[in-house]
């Protein structure tokens, strides 16, 4: 609802990451848990979302809010 009001961009649900001990087993080991514990829970979740956001079709054109939010966001990074 908030990104319907302030953006005027409606998002959709695409999925979360079960909690997974070897998330935090990972980060002491400096490693992504894809590459640590590829079998692990949290491993399965993080692949179905990103299968998710590759099967998303592309975004044309930013327009109002949405465009300047990307834009701060992406200067943010920066």
């Amino acid at each position: 609802q908030v990104c319907a009001q302030f953006l005027n961009y409606t998002t959709h649900y695409l999925g979360s990451i079960e909690h997974d001990d070897q998330i935090l087993a990972a980060h002491k080991k400096y490693e992504p848990v894809l590459e640590f514990a590829p079998r692990s829970n949290s491993a399965r979740d993080f692949k179905r979302l990103a299968k998710s956001i590759t099967q998303m079709a592309p975004i044309a054109n930013f327009s109002g809010g949405m465009q300047f939010f990307v834009e701060r966001l992406v200067r943010h990074q920066d």
